[in-house]
Protein backbone atom coordinates (compact mmCIF):
# COMPACT_ATOMS: atom_id res chain seq x y z
CA UNK A 1 0.00 0.00 0.00
CA UNK A 2 2.78 2.43 0.92
CA UNK A 3 4.49 1.82 -2.42
CA UNK A 4 1.33 2.34 -4.52
CA UNK A 5 0.71 5.83 -5.88
CA UNK A 6 -2.70 7.29 -4.99
CA UNK A 7 -3.48 4.65 -2.35
CA UNK A 8 -3.29 5.07 1.40
CA UNK A 9 -4.26 2.94 4.37
CA UNK A 10 -7.48 4.37 5.85
CA UNK A 11 -8.42 1.59 8.24
CA UNK A 12 -10.25 -1.72 8.46
CA UNK A 13 -13.53 -2.66 6.80
CA UNK A 14 -14.98 -5.26 9.17
CA UNK A 15 -18.48 -5.81 7.82
CA UNK A 16 -19.79 -9.38 8.18
CA UNK A 17 -22.80 -9.89 5.93
CA UNK A 18 -23.49 -13.48 6.97
CA UNK A 19 -24.58 -12.58 10.50
CA UNK A 20 -27.09 -9.88 9.51
CA UNK A 21 -29.97 -12.32 9.03
CA UNK A 22 -29.20 -14.76 11.83
CA UNK A 23 -32.65 -14.95 13.45
CA UNK A 24 -31.62 -15.76 16.99
CA UNK A 25 -30.33 -12.57 18.61
CA UNK A 26 -28.18 -14.50 21.09
CA UNK A 27 -26.42 -16.41 18.32
CA UNK A 28 -25.95 -13.19 16.35
CA UNK A 29 -24.40 -11.56 19.42
CA UNK A 30 -22.00 -14.49 19.83
CA UNK A 31 -20.91 -14.24 16.19
CA UNK A 32 -20.50 -10.47 16.49
CA UNK A 33 -18.23 -10.96 19.51
CA UNK A 34 -16.06 -13.31 17.46
CA UNK A 35 -15.77 -10.68 14.74
CA UNK A 36 -14.74 -8.04 17.27
CA UNK A 37 -12.05 -10.35 18.64
CA UNK A 38 -10.65 -10.84 15.13
CA UNK A 39 -10.62 -7.07 14.56
CA UNK A 40 -8.68 -6.55 17.80
CA UNK A 41 -6.21 -9.23 16.74
CA UNK A 42 -5.69 -7.69 13.28
CA UNK A 43 -5.25 -4.19 14.76
CA UNK A 44 -2.62 -5.51 17.15
CA UNK A 45 -0.76 -7.27 14.32
CA UNK A 46 -0.76 -4.15 12.16
CA UNK A 47 0.37 -1.98 15.05
CA UNK A 48 3.28 -4.31 15.77
CA UNK A 49 4.33 -3.93 12.15
CA UNK A 50 4.22 -0.16 12.09
CA UNK A 51 0.71 0.47 10.78
CA UNK A 52 -1.62 2.73 12.71
CA UNK A 53 -5.30 1.83 12.20
CA UNK A 54 -7.14 5.19 12.10
CA UNK A 55 -10.63 3.72 11.60
CA UNK A 56 -12.57 0.50 12.05
CA UNK A 57 -15.84 0.47 10.15
CA UNK A 58 -18.52 -2.12 9.41
CA UNK A 59 -21.70 -3.63 10.87
CA UNK A 60 -25.14 -3.67 9.24
CA UNK A 61 -28.83 -3.32 10.00
CA UNK A 62 -28.90 -6.66 11.80
CA UNK A 63 -25.80 -6.12 13.94
CA UNK A 64 -25.02 -2.40 14.26
CA UNK A 65 -26.16 -2.23 17.89
CA UNK A 66 -23.74 -5.02 18.78
CA UNK A 67 -20.66 -3.67 17.01
CA UNK A 68 -21.57 -0.10 17.93
CA UNK A 69 -21.51 -0.95 21.62
CA UNK A 70 -18.38 -3.10 21.44
CA UNK A 71 -15.86 -0.30 21.81
CA UNK A 72 -13.98 -1.78 18.84
CA UNK A 73 -15.72 0.03 15.98
CA UNK A 74 -15.35 3.74 15.22
CA UNK A 75 -18.19 3.75 12.68
CA UNK A 76 -21.16 1.55 11.76
CA UNK A 77 -22.73 1.19 8.31
CA UNK A 78 -26.36 0.05 8.53
CA UNK A 79 -28.20 0.78 5.30
CA UNK A 80 -31.21 -1.49 4.78
CA UNK A 81 -32.93 -0.03 7.86
CA UNK A 82 -33.99 2.91 5.68
CA UNK A 83 -36.34 0.61 3.76
CA UNK A 84 -36.44 -2.74 5.56
CA UNK A 85 -37.65 -5.86 3.74
CA UNK A 86 -39.19 -9.28 4.32
CA UNK A 87 -35.85 -10.90 5.16
CA UNK A 88 -34.86 -8.38 7.83
CA UNK A 89 -38.43 -8.52 9.11
CA UNK A 90 -37.76 -12.13 10.13
CA UNK A 91 -35.24 -10.90 12.73
CA UNK A 92 -37.57 -10.30 15.70
CA UNK A 93 -35.33 -7.70 17.33
CA UNK A 94 -34.57 -5.84 14.07
CA UNK A 95 -38.28 -5.76 13.21
CA UNK A 96 -39.00 -4.02 16.52
CA UNK A 97 -36.60 -1.19 15.62
CA UNK A 98 -37.67 -0.29 12.08
CA UNK A 99 -40.80 -0.18 9.92
CA UNK A 100 -40.94 -1.01 6.18
CA UNK A 101 -40.90 2.03 3.92
CA UNK A 102 -40.14 0.49 0.51
CA UNK A 103 -43.05 -1.02 -1.42
CA UNK A 104 -43.74 -2.36 -4.90
CA UNK A 105 -47.06 -1.18 -6.33
CA UNK A 106 -48.82 -3.79 -8.47
CA UNK A 107 -52.31 -4.11 -9.94
CA UNK A 108 -54.65 -7.10 -9.84
CA UNK A 109 -55.02 -7.95 -13.53
CA UNK A 110 -56.89 -11.25 -13.30
CA UNK A 111 -59.10 -13.11 -10.86
CA UNK A 112 -59.95 -16.80 -10.99
CA UNK A 113 -63.47 -18.09 -11.45
CA UNK A 114 -65.14 -20.62 -9.21
CA UNK A 115 -64.12 -19.12 -5.89
CA UNK A 116 -60.39 -19.85 -6.27
CA UNK A 117 -58.27 -18.16 -3.62
CA UNK A 118 -55.83 -16.67 -6.14
CA UNK A 119 -55.43 -13.46 -8.10
CA UNK A 120 -52.79 -12.53 -10.68
CA UNK A 121 -50.71 -9.35 -10.28
CA UNK A 122 -49.01 -7.49 -13.12
CA UNK A 123 -45.53 -7.59 -11.55
CA UNK A 124 -43.25 -10.55 -12.18
CA UNK A 125 -39.50 -11.10 -12.04
CA UNK A 126 -38.88 -7.97 -14.14
CA UNK A 127 -40.42 -5.91 -11.34
CA UNK A 128 -39.79 -8.01 -8.21
CA UNK A 129 -36.52 -9.51 -7.02
CA UNK A 130 -37.15 -13.06 -5.79
CA UNK A 131 -33.54 -13.97 -4.86
CA UNK A 132 -34.19 -13.68 -1.11
CA UNK A 133 -37.72 -14.99 -1.36
CA UNK A 134 -41.12 -13.63 -2.41
CA UNK A 135 -42.54 -10.25 -1.38
CA UNK A 136 -45.13 -9.85 1.38
CA UNK A 137 -48.50 -8.15 1.04
CA UNK A 138 -48.58 -4.91 3.03
CA UNK A 139 -51.68 -3.04 1.82
CA UNK A 140 -54.63 -3.08 -0.57
CA UNK A 141 -55.69 0.12 -2.35
CA UNK A 142 -59.02 0.77 -4.02
CA UNK A 143 -59.71 4.17 -5.49
CA UNK A 144 -58.31 6.71 -3.03
CA UNK A 145 -58.42 4.41 -0.01
CA UNK A 146 -55.49 2.33 1.25
CA UNK A 147 -56.00 -0.46 3.78
CA UNK A 148 -52.83 -1.49 5.63
CA UNK A 149 -52.71 -5.06 6.88
CA UNK A 150 -51.69 -6.15 10.35
CA UNK A 151 -48.98 -8.81 10.59
CA UNK A 152 -51.65 -11.39 11.38
CA UNK A 153 -53.63 -10.44 8.29
CA UNK A 154 -50.56 -10.38 6.06
CA UNK A 155 -49.67 -13.89 7.24
CA UNK A 156 -52.81 -15.21 5.52
CA UNK A 157 -51.58 -14.12 2.06
CA UNK A 158 -48.76 -15.64 0.01
CA UNK A 159 -47.00 -14.30 -3.08
CA UNK A 160 -45.64 -16.76 -5.63
CA UNK A 161 -43.41 -16.26 -8.63
CA UNK A 162 -45.57 -16.23 -11.76
CA UNK A 163 -42.77 -15.71 -14.27
CA UNK A 164 -41.37 -12.63 -15.95
CA UNK A 165 -44.59 -10.63 -15.98
CA UNK A 166 -46.78 -11.94 -13.18
CA UNK A 167 -47.01 -12.68 -9.47
CA UNK A 168 -49.66 -14.97 -7.97
CA UNK A 169 -51.27 -13.75 -4.76
CA UNK A 170 -52.94 -16.52 -2.78
CA UNK A 171 -55.18 -16.22 0.24
CA UNK A 172 -54.62 -19.13 2.60
CA UNK A 173 -57.60 -18.79 4.92
CA UNK A 174 -60.57 -17.61 2.90
CA UNK A 175 -61.70 -17.99 -0.72
CA UNK A 176 -64.24 -15.17 -0.63
CA UNK A 177 -63.54 -12.34 -3.05
CA UNK A 178 -63.64 -8.83 -1.65
CA UNK A 179 -66.97 -7.07 -1.96
CA UNK A 180 -67.31 -4.08 -4.24
CA UNK A 181 -67.37 -1.57 -1.39
CA UNK A 182 -65.67 1.81 -1.67
CA UNK A 183 -62.69 0.61 0.36
CA UNK A 184 -61.04 -2.81 0.82
CA UNK A 185 -61.46 -4.37 4.25
CA UNK A 186 -58.44 -6.45 5.15
CA UNK A 187 -60.01 -7.60 8.39
CA UNK A 188 -62.57 -9.55 6.34
CA UNK A 189 -59.61 -11.66 5.16
CA UNK A 190 -60.55 -11.54 1.50
CA UNK A 191 -58.73 -11.26 -1.82
CA UNK A 192 -58.30 -7.91 -3.57
CA UNK A 193 -60.54 -7.29 -6.55
CA UNK A 194 -59.76 -6.88 -10.22
CA UNK A 195 -58.19 -3.44 -10.66
CA UNK A 196 -57.14 -3.04 -7.02
CA UNK A 197 -53.58 -1.91 -6.34
CA UNK A 198 -51.54 -3.85 -3.81
CA UNK A 199 -48.40 -2.70 -2.03
CA UNK A 200 -45.77 -5.41 -1.56
CA UNK A 201 -42.76 -5.45 0.76
CA UNK A 202 -39.76 -6.77 -1.24
CA UNK A 203 -37.91 -9.87 -0.11
CA UNK A 204 -34.57 -8.02 -0.14
CA UNK A 205 -34.39 -4.26 -0.62
CA UNK A 206 -30.91 -3.92 -2.16
CA UNK A 207 -31.42 -5.81 -5.45
CA UNK A 208 -35.03 -4.59 -5.56
CA UNK A 209 -33.99 -0.95 -5.88
CA UNK A 210 -31.70 -1.86 -8.77
CA UNK A 211 -34.71 -2.83 -10.91
CA UNK A 212 -36.12 0.72 -10.96
CA UNK A 213 -35.18 4.21 -12.14
CA UNK A 214 -37.30 6.29 -9.77
CA UNK A 215 -38.80 6.29 -6.27
CA UNK A 216 -42.35 7.59 -5.88
CA UNK A 217 -42.36 9.15 -2.41
CA UNK A 218 -45.80 8.77 -0.83
CA UNK A 219 -46.97 10.40 2.40
CA UNK A 220 -50.19 9.77 4.31
CA UNK A 221 -52.89 12.42 4.16
CA UNK A 222 -52.92 12.91 7.92
CA UNK A 223 -56.22 14.76 8.03
CA UNK A 224 -58.16 11.66 6.99
CA UNK A 225 -55.96 8.88 8.36
CA UNK A 226 -58.01 6.55 10.55
CA UNK A 227 -57.18 3.65 12.84
CA UNK A 228 -59.37 0.56 12.98
CA UNK A 229 -60.47 0.32 16.60
CA UNK A 230 -59.09 -2.73 18.38
CA UNK A 231 -56.86 -3.74 15.46
CA UNK A 232 -53.39 -2.82 14.23
CA UNK A 233 -54.31 -1.94 10.66
CA UNK A 234 -55.07 1.55 9.41
CA UNK A 235 -56.76 3.01 6.37
CA UNK A 236 -56.57 6.36 4.66
CA UNK A 237 -55.15 8.19 1.66
CA UNK A 238 -51.63 8.45 0.31
CA UNK A 239 -50.40 11.55 -1.48
CA UNK A 240 -47.49 11.77 -3.91
CA UNK A 241 -44.90 13.97 -2.23
CA UNK A 242 -41.97 13.70 -4.65
CA UNK A 243 -40.28 11.62 -7.33
CA UNK A 244 -36.61 10.79 -6.73
CA UNK A 245 -34.28 9.55 -9.45
CA UNK A 246 -32.27 6.46 -8.53
CA UNK A 247 -28.62 7.20 -9.23
CA UNK A 248 -26.55 4.79 -11.28
CA UNK A 249 -23.25 6.52 -10.47
CA UNK A 250 -20.36 4.59 -8.96
CA UNK A 251 -20.50 4.52 -5.19
CA UNK A 252 -24.29 4.80 -4.78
Amino acid sequence: IEDTHGVYFAGLQAYHGLIQHVRDSGERARMSKEICEKVISVKKFLSQNGFVVPLVTGAGTGSFLLEGASGVYDEVQPGSYIWMDVDYGRNPDTKMLFQPSLFIASTVMSTAAGGSAKVVLDAGMKAIDFVSGPPRLAAIARGNSVQWLTDEEADTYMCENGGDEHCILTHTRNTTAATSSSSPTASSLSLPQLGDTVLLIPGHCDPQVGLYDFFSVLCPAASIQTEREGEGGAEGLLELEAVWKISRSVGF
